[in-house]
Order: structure tokens, then C-alpha cells, then sequence
């Protein structure tokens, strides 16, 4: 295989294990992956397309043992008609390139006129003759192919070529602009988290399963202490949340604070998270089982992000895995699809 081709399949490998480390979301969708794959894609089409290569006729004196017995594509004209011998029933002449280097070309037909602008395609044959029309190498060839007249110099126009080396700059490019399009839409993607509004189909549950909310009825954002499920009054910490996006059928209710440490998560088959945690129901899957921290300390409200691979987002800003955030009034705390906003100092 080609090892530019070899190198790019790395980076595509590489890309791909990247991506998929990185938050997932967009991974999800394929949208990262297919782009990669495009770009891979167009490197093989690259690879195929431009197999054979038109070579320098000083490139293959020059690596003559390299090209012995492979099968090479020269360009240029008819410069001159040799007879080496008079048992040489071929056809032999010297090809000159655009660069004015000549080689021998033997064919199984009569040579084209001189000045003629012909390709050939033939085999590398390298012998041991002192003869200067040979120079050690010469090609045998399997297919001429006219391509037009020979002009003089100075009124030859030079035909546009799309060469293989063009082609791997047409890939590097494109290759360099899907890079570009996937940093730009990770970005903003961080940057705004997409939340959708989503009816949950637990009527049953409560939105969050801590002591400060087990008791009955409803609690007035002004209230100052709450009953639990045995009658026992709690003190409600100052601040607390509103749902503001994400639960639909929650959207306006409040979630209280009772303890100095919540942990904040997604309910667990087998895990009691009746107390000091804000837990949401098992059907909201977009929030890790343990999502983050609440601490309340020195009359604030500090958040920590808990989850690796699910960041929280305080304002439309991720955080990273232990990350610590004060929160102030109508910040908004974002997990997953579900968004929160403080109420409070």
C-alpha cells in the first residue's frame, strides 16, 4: 500500500478513537465518523486512480534497478529513429521528455514520425551495453498512444494535467476543511448543549425523591420548612431550583435543598437515594446515575461535575470531570436534557 495512503489511514483511525472518547453525542449520530470515512474514501479513490504514474526519463536512469522489469508511463515526442542492429526487427527511437531527457523505446511496429507527441507505457529493461543511444536502460513497449502533434517551443502551450501529485493536494485540502467543519461544530456543540422538551411517562414519581419533598403536597417556593414522610420538620437551606427545561410535565416546579452535601443523579434499580439526593427519574436517560455535587458552604452554592463522559454545563459552559463552579441567582445548570435554574443570592 502507498504509505501516504498507510499514513492517512492512521489519522482516520486515530480521529475516530478521538471523537468517540469525546462527549459522544455527535458520535452518536455518525456525523463525525462519516466524515473521516469520506475522507479515507477519497484517499483510496486517489490510490486507484492514479495507479500508474508519468515518469522523468532521468528519474528512471537514475533508478534504473528500482524500475527493472516494472511497468513505467513516459511522455514526450519522436526525436530521432535509431537502428541499432540489422537483426533488430523492432521499432526503435528515443523518446525525449518535456524536460529534454531522452530514453530508447523499442517497439513491435514502426516508430511514429519524428516530432510526433506520443505516451508510452512499456517495461523497465536494464542492460550492461556501453552504447550512448541505450545509457544502460531503455523500455520495451506494450502500448503507444498518440497524443497530439509536436509544436515548436515557443508556441507549445502546456495542456492542463491533473497528476497524481494534484490529486493528494485536492485530498489534503478537503481533508483539512472536514477538520476544520468537525472542530467548529464540536465547539459550538459545547458551547450549547441541545435540549429538548421531553414527556416523561412516570406520573407516579415525583421529579426529585429526597426527604425535603416526600411528605405531602405541594411546598411554596416561600416556604421555610417542610415535613418529611414520618412527620419530622426539616430546615430548607436557602436557594433552590426551578426546572426550567428538558421534563416537561415538571416545567415551573421547584426543587429544595435540605443538606449541605446533595448528590445529583438518575434513580438506580437497588440504590436508595430517598435522602441528600436530587434524584431524577430512571426513564430521563441523559442523566448519569451520579451527574454531580451541591455543596453549600460559607453561604454559597458550589457545583461539581462528577460525570466523565456527560459534562454538566453551568450557563452553556461544560465542565470537565471534578470541575467546581459557584452558582449565583438564575444561573442555569444543564444535565443532559434537563435544565435547572438557581433561585437564589
Amino acid at each position: 500500500m502507498n504509505k501516504h495512503l498507510l499514513a492517512m489511514c492512521c489519522i482516520a483511525t486515530y480521529g475516530l478513537s478521538y471523537f468517540r472518547g469525546k462527549r459522544g453525542g455527535l458520535f452518536k449520530e455518525g456525523f463525525l465518523g462519516t466524515l473521516l470515512i469520506v475522507v479515507l474514501a477519497g484517499l483510496v479513490f486517489v490510490h486507484s486512480a492514479s495507479g500508474v504514474e508519468v515518469m522523468r526519463v532521468k528519474e528512471l536512469y537514475e533508478k534504473k534497478y528500482e524500475f527493472v522489469d516494472k511497468q513505467v508511463v513516459v511522455e514526450g515526442t519522436v526525436d530521432k529513429v535509431v537502428d541499432i542492429a540489422t537483426t533488430d526487427k523492432l521499432g526503435n527511437f528515443l523518446l525525449k521528455d518535456s524536460f529534454g531527457d531522452t530514453i530508447l523505446v523499442k517497439a513491435m511496429n514502426n516508430p511514429p514520425s519524428l516530432g510526433t507527441n506520443i505516451m508510452v507505457e512499456g517495461t523497465v529493461i536494464v542492460t550492461t551495453t556501453d552504447d550512448e543511444n541505450i545509457g544502460g536502460v531503455f523500455i520495451h513497449a506494450l502500448n503507444i498512444t498518440v497524443a497530439t502533434q509536436y509544436l515548436p517551443p515557443s508556441n507549445q502551450k502546456s495542456p492542463a494535467k491533473l497528476t497524481k501529485g494534484s490529486l493528494w493536494l485536492i485530498v489534503v485540502i478537503v481533508g483539512a476543511a472536514l477538520i476544520a467543519i468537525i472542530i467548529l461544530i464540536r465547539l459550538k456543540t459545547t458551547d450549547k448543549p441541545q435540549l429538548k422538551h421531553k414527556d416523561l411517562t412516570s406520573s407516579s414519581k415525583d421529579i426529585v425523591t429526597n426527604r425535603s419533598n416526600a411528605g405531602k403536597g405541594n411546598v411554596n417556593r416561600n416556604a421555610a420548612i417542610k415535613p418529611d414522610v414520618n412527620g419530622v420538620t426539616q430546615q430548607l437551606l436557602p436557594g433552590y431550583f426551578e426546572v426550567t427545561a428538558g421534563l416537561h410535565k415538571y416545567i415551573g416546579k421547584n426543587i429544595f435543598i435540605v443538606t449541605l452535601h446533595t448528590r445529583i443523579g438518575r434513580e438506580e434499580e437497588g440504590v436508595d437515594k430517598s435522602y441528600g439526593w436530587i434524584a431524577f427519574p430512571q426513564d430521563c436517560t441523559t442523566v448519569s446515575r451520579y451527574q454531580a455535587d451541591l455543596r453549600y458552604e460559607y453561604g454559597q452554592y458550589i457545583i461539581i461535575s462528577r460525570s466523565r463522559v456527560n459534562p454538566t454545563f453551568v450557563n452553556n459552559e461544560s465542565m470537565m470531570e471534578n470541575d467546581a463552579i459557584v452558582i449565583k441567582n438564575n444561573d442555569r445548570i444543564t444535565f443532559g436534557e434537563v435544565e435547572l435554574t438557581f433561585r437564589g443570592k
